[in-house]
């Protein structure tokens, strides 16, 4: 099963009669909605929230995503998937922050766009199937990647204003690009580090 819910302007309440527990996908976009409430997922497919201007918090016992997620706020959306251990593909845009304090294994990739977060931190993560990219996220000064080796294709960071320092201290190999971008004072990386690109 597959839910969906696009531009429906006088959606304002989630009323289901138990929580809704299992779902291939949720694609939730448009809505006057003011939160998600009732929706209680372990694992689902493709997820996307985006632009329900009246959700301001998102927290959820959700512990794999096997598709695309994709959250999308106006710069004060709240994200808290700590539960979350196994997903393969990441977006979050106009976040004000997320915690994904559990995710151990990425399979495809991490994107941060434009969020108003000052802090992100990934404790848990080694490697990234596919690319990680952070950007335009003008508040960022401080993240935190302390057990990330390896980044299967392009690493980027780029345009975080506020972000002067980067410490990737286990970093062994990135498998295609890497740019940094940005007014940074300070860069950690292993000596043994290698770009196969």
């Amino acid at each position: 099963m597959t839910l969906k819910w696009i531009s429906l302007s006088v959606l304002v309440n989630l009323d289901f009669a138990s929580f809704l527990s299992k779902a291939d996908g949720i694609d939730i976009e448009n809505t006057k909605l003011q939160s998600l409430d009732g929706i209680n997922l372990k694992t689902v497919g493709d997820f996307t929230i985006v632009n329900n201007d009246l959700i301001s918090e998102i927290t959820m016992e959700l512990t794999n995503v096997t598709g695309v997620l994709t959250f999308e706020g106006k710069s004060d959306l709240v994200v808290k998937l700590d539960q979350l251990k196994s997903a393969n593909n990441l977006t979050f845009q106009g976040c004000a922050s997320v915690s994904l304090s559990s995710l151990e294994n990425l399979n495809d990739s991490l994107v941060l766009l434009k969020n108003s977060f000052e802090s992100f931190d990934l404790p848990n993560i080694t490697k990234i199937g596919n690319s990680l990219i952070i950007n335009d996220n003008t508040q960022l000064a401080n993240l935190t990647l302390p057990e990330l080796t390896n980044v299967a294709k392009a690493l980027q960071i780029a345009n975080n204003t506020e972000l002067n320092a980067i410490s990737l201290p286990k970093l062994a190999k990135i498998g295609a690009d890497l740019d940094f971008h940005g007014n940074f004072s300070e860069y950690v990386l292993p000596s043994s580090f290698l770009c196969l690109d």
